[in-house]
């Protein structure tokens, strides 16, 4: 009898958390097709339904990052960013999102940290040279630029 109720209960908790995943991917899929469609203030509202139902989706914090910083709120989009990179620190998408919060507040050096930590992650990827090469450019490091442009010489050579 005992058993009976000990199943009961984790069932019924099974229940409720496959009920909320059910509706956090609901939302989800709202807050993308409004984004998708341009409808930014619904699909922040629907973003933020999801935080509160679960304060750590890395997803949605990159979402309203990047938003935010669409928006001019560059603040907020790297505190968002930056919360996200605590959760998912491996996460490409966290780790872009972060390094075009950098660029945007111009702070090369920590844009380029985060673009090197993305190379560890990523080597084959041209896009993150091609982004530090830019930094290096925009800082009028030459010799730094010439070297990443050498290492996407190589790259399409392959």
């Amino acid at each position: 009898m005992k058993n009976f109720f000990i199943n009961l209960k984790k069932a019924g908790r099974v229940k409720r958390q496959n009920k909320n995943n059910h509706r956090r991917e609901g939302l989800l899929e709202e807050a993308e097709t409004f984004l998708a469609c341009g409808h930014l203030s619904k699909a922040v509202a629907a973003y933020e339904k999801i935080l509160n139902m679960s304060p750590n989706h890395a997803h949605v914090l990159v979402q309203l990052g990047n938003i935010a910083r669409e928006e001019g709120n560059v603040e907020r989009a790297l505190k968002l960013h930056l919360r996200a990179v605590e959760i998912a620190p491996e996460n490409l998408n966290v780790l872009y999102g972060l390094a075009e919060d950098y660029s945007a507040k111009a702070i090369p050096k920590k844009e380029l940290e985060v673009l090197k930590k993305i190379l560890e992650f990523d080597r084959r990827s041209p896009r993150v040279l091609y982004r530090m090469r830019e930094v290096f450019l925009k800082s009028e490091d030459w010799a730094s630029a010439v070297e990443v442009q050498r290492k996407l010489v190589v790259r399409f050579k392959e």
